[in-house]
């Protein structure tokens, strides 16, 4: 089965209440069409009852015929929350769950427009292009010091990248080739998920994307998911959720933009109907 016919894979991390997830579940249906998604609840979360809550509240996931939990439950901490997504990709290759492409995303976003599967079939990679890594910023200069990530930049030559990479997606042997590279420089196992006191994962992922993409001829996008609090007219605070005002804006993003984070936790928010309504969908 090619890429362009076989099901999207949406590898999905969960920390937060589950009526957020089981409508986020929903909304990418949606948006994808045949997708399979592999959902990974925080070990915290999982402490904290989310599978008592979702009976309470009569939540039922398995109602979806194309989702499955991941029995694993890490503490995704940041920066684990890249780790995550390998247990998530390994977890359905084992249980046979078919997929051309791979999608990865948290329970943060929410798509606010269709079309989202046809737009992953039609690209082999989708990260927006990263920003060169130097001194300057804390992060970037605890980053350049760490041991092990120097050896890996003395072999592979070049210099460090960094992105926010919500949203990202790969054909299936593209996301094999460049969780290979990483973990063939960086130790991967379940002792060692990437661990460390600054987000690994807006530096290694797009750091195997940019040296991987120079040498290949790949069909490269932007990520689907948008930040708001990062991006220009939003005007909002670190995890502010956006407002019912920031609804019109959404309809002028660029059309390679399908979701959006943050978005209120109140399912009864204007943000929430809103979405629903472009969606076509109701909770």
């Amino acid at each position: 089965m090619s890429n362009d016919q076989a099901p999207v894979l949406i590898s999905s991390l969960a920390a937060g209440h589950p009526a957020v997830v089981f409508e986020q579940v929903k909304a990418y249906n949606k948006a994808v069409s045949d997708c399979r998604h592999v959902l990974h609840v925080n070990n915290d979360t999982v402490r904290l009852g989310f599978f008592d809550k979702a009976r309470a509240a009569g939540i039922d996931f398995g109602s979806f015929g194309n989702l499955t939990i991941n029995p694993t439950h890490l503490f995704t901490r940041r920066p684990t929350f890249l780790g995550a997504h390998v247990l998530n990709v390994e977890f359905a290759m084992r249980a046979g769950i078919p997929f051309g492409h791979v999608y990865l995303h948290t329970d943060a976003d929410l798509p606010f427009r269709p079309g989202l599967g046809e737009h992953i079939r039609r690209h082999d990679l989708g990260l927006a292009p990263s920003r060169p890594v130097g001194a300057g910023t804390p992060r970037d200069e605890a980053f350049l010091a760490h041991t092990d990530l120097q050896k890996m930049l003395e072999k592979i030559g070049g210099r460090f990248w960094t992105i926010r990479y919500e949203g990202f997606f790969a054909t299936r042997a593209i996301f094999y080739e460049l969780f290979f590279f990483l973990m063939a420089h960086i130790p991967f196992d379940h002792d060692n998920f990437w661990r460390g006191d600054y987000p690994y994962e807006e530096y290694l992922l797009p750091t195997a994307v940019e040296v991987l993409h120079a040498k290949n001829n790949w069909r490269r996008t932007r990520n689907a998911v948008l930040t708001a609090n990062s991006a220009p007219g939003f005007n909002l605070a670190s995890r502010q959720p956006i407002g019912i005002e920031d609804c019109a804006r959404l309809a002028t993003l660029p059309e390679d933009v399908f979701a959006i984070k943050f978005i209120p936790d109140d399912m009864a928010s204007p943000v929430r109907q809103w979405i629903r309504g472009q969606m076509g969908y109701a909770i």
